[in-house]
């Protein structure tokens, strides 16, 4: 019986190799079907971003190809890629395809290709300001930005989706409100002298004090009751 069973068992681990070698040389990969090599145009929230396009040249639109850091897949992103593949919407990225590469664990996202995004549009007209050589941001497209940025929340929200990383920058409806403002002024609504326009680094400890003192200024917040207070916290009262 135990020689059966170990019969048995190797081949269930020959056919569960054979089928792995099958089913990864029937599956497409990226480096086969798209020129990306050298075309690193940035960085996502998971990884880096090349513009890529089709090797057989059955269409010239450029793509972009996000590769994802690390082997596997945190469920972050997992779940942010069930969403886009469930979501279509013009204001919302597509998601075109996903790769997957066995053999050294990457995972490869192919999206739509957008040659500007608004954090650059934000940071050429801060920096122009910083340098006295303002120039505003059209009232037109300050309207067709805001529109798309609201056309695309409205249909998240509809399907019960929080988008929670607007740049630039916090949770949704109060973000949209922060762009808006931007988009207006060319400089952040709380703005910091430690902030570097060079970095993509929201978080500041100056624009922090700047956001506690300006929105919470005249707000009273009651003390915490006595019972929710530990005896350290009784002393610093």
């Amino acid at each position: 019986m135990g020689d059966n069973f170990q019969n048995k068992t190797m081949a269930s681990v020959m056919m569960d190799y054979d089928f792995k070698v099958k089913t990864q040389n029937e599956r497409s990969k990226v480096e086969d079907l798209f020129d990306f090599e050298g075309c690193k145009v940035g960085r996502g929230t998971y990884g880096h971003v090349y513009k890529a396009r089709r090797k057989d040249g059955s269409d010239t639109k450029d793509y972009a190809l996000k590769q994802i850091e690390g082997t596997g897949l945190s469920m972050s992103a997992c779940r942010e890629i069930a969403l886009l593949r469930e979501l279509k919407h013009p204001n919302v990225i597509n998601l075109i395809r996903v790769f997957l590469s066995h053999n050294d664990r990457k995972v490869w996202l192919l999206f739509d290709y957008a040659e500007h995004d608004l954090w650059h549009i934000i940071k050429f007209h801060r920096a122009a300001k910083a340098n006295k050589k303002s120039v505003m941001v059209p009232k037109g497209m300050v309207k067709s930005l805001l529109y798309q940025i609201l056309d695309g929340i409205h249909y998240l929200h509809s399907n019960w989706v929080l988008h929670r990383d607007l740049w630039w920058s916090l949770s949704d409806i109060w973000a949209i409100g922060c762009i808006f403002a931007e988009l207006l002024t060319s400089e952040p609504i709380f703005h910091c002298r430690q902030e570097d326009i060079k970095t993509s680094n929201p978080y500041h400890h100056d624009q922090l004090d700047r956001i506690f003192n300006d929105v919470f200024a005249g707000c009273p917040i009651p003390y915490p009751k006595r019972e929710f207070l530990t005896d350290d916290d009784q002393d610093d009262k």
